[in-house]
Parts: C-alpha cells; sequence; structure tokens
C-alpha cells in the first residue's frame, strides 16, 4: 500500500469522526447536510488544534478541512470519511470492479480534478477538457468493460493530464493500475494529455 493510502491511524481518524457526527445526529442535533459538514468541520479542526491524532494524519485533517470550508456541503465530507474508513479496513478490495472504480473517480474529483466521459471521437481530438487536471473516459468503454456482476473484462483508455503521479497513486489506493500507452502522441507531445490504459490487476481481461 502507498504512502496515499496507508491506514496507519487514518481509519481511525475516520471512524470517529463518524461515530461523532453519528451521535449528534441520533440526538437531533444534526439534521441537514449544511449541519453535517459545520459539525465535521469543527471536529476536525478542534481534533487538528488538541493533537488527538498522530502527527502524520495532519495533512489528510488539513485537507478534509480545506474541503468542507471551500466547498460546503458540496465537499461530502461524511463520504470521504466513509472511503477513508472503508480504504484503511480492505473492505474495497472485495467490491465490484465497477463501485471501486466509482469510489476512486469520486475521491479523484473531490481532489480537484476535473472528470469527463465522451464519445471516441471526442476523447481521440482532445477537446474535452483546458482544465489542468482531468481524466477522461470514454463511454462505451465503461458500458462495455464490465460483466453483469461488475466485474472487469476489459481494459480502459483513459486519457489524463496534470498531477499524474498522484492520480496514479490515488488509482492505486482503490487497486487500479494505470498503463502508459505507446502512442505517438504521447511521444511527440510531452506537454499534451498522456494516454493509458486502466486496469485492475490480476483481471482476467478479453482481448
Amino acid at each position: 500500500m502507498n504512502n496515499e493510502c496507508s491506514s496507519g491511524g487514518i481509519g481511525h481518524l475516520a471512524w470517529c469522526a463518524l461515530v461523532a457526527l453519528g451521535l449528534r445526529k441520533s440526538e437531533q442535533l444534526v439534521v441537514s447536510e449544511t449541519e453535517e459538514n459545520l459539525f465535521l468541520i469543527r471536529w476536525l479542526a478542534t481534533a487538528r488544534r488538541q493533537k488527538r491524532f498522530s502527527p502524520h494524519l495532519t495533512g489528510h485533517i488539513d485537507w478534509l478541512l480545506s474541503q468542507g470550508r471551500r466547498l460546503g456541503p458540496r465537499a461530502r465530507l461524511t463520504q470521504k470519511l466513509q472511503y477513508l474508513w472503508l480504504l484503511s479496513n480492505g473492505e474495497l478490495s472485495e467490491m465490484p470492479d465497477i463501485l471501486r472504480l466509482t469510489y476512486a473517480i469520486e475521491v479523484i474529483k473531490a481532489g480537484g480534478w476535473q472528470y469527463w466521459v465522451v464519445d471516441e471521437k471526442k476523447w481521440l481530438t482532445g477537446t474535452f477538457s483546458n482544465h489542468i487536471h482531468s481524466v477522461c473516459f470514454i463511454r462505451t468503454e465503461i458500458e462495455q468493460g464490465f460483466d453483469n456482476n461488475g466485474k472487469q473484462i476489459r481494459p480502459l483508455r483513459v486519457k489524463a493530464k496534470g498531477h499524474l503521479v498522484k492520480l496514479m497513486s490515488l488509482l492505486e489506493c482503490f487497486g487500479w493500475s494505470l498503463q502508459e500507452m505507446n502512442t505517438l502522441a504521447n511521444v511527440t507531445d510531452p506537454r499534451g494529455p498522456r494516454m493509458f490504459l486502466l486496469s485492475s490487476p490480476g483481471a482476467p481481461l478479453l482481448n
């Protein structure tokens, strides 16, 4: 497990925050998404100030606080904490591939990446986004890349630009691997979007 998803207490942090929120909700003291966001911001800020958790978790806490303060309820702090808890307990590895991909995309979007699903023509032309950090999939490949049980049966082509090492690290947390494609665009345009194949390691993929 890489440094981005090392458990080392992050699951405990997420669990404590979710339990505290659950208690407040059971007492009807938190009833709306706005109140959820405010409660978690205050809880995280207090935990940081009082140094309740290991120093190596400070970066995680700061990121959650930044998301909550900047995006408000749209930050979906509760869901992010749930992802962190599932991640630390290894439960994501037992989930269908399509669900793990959904979780991964949610975390990537929360990290400021633009996410696009387009037709193949638009994917090849590269006109989907001018955003500095973006990830783009082909619609038909997502529709045909998984069986009825959500298991991946074909690799997915992905076009991405931005902090690619960070992107690969986040995807690895959810059991996904990015392999750079040997394409002319990747060779001749080092500053442009890179093309990859996304697969779940060990999955039996069709040709």
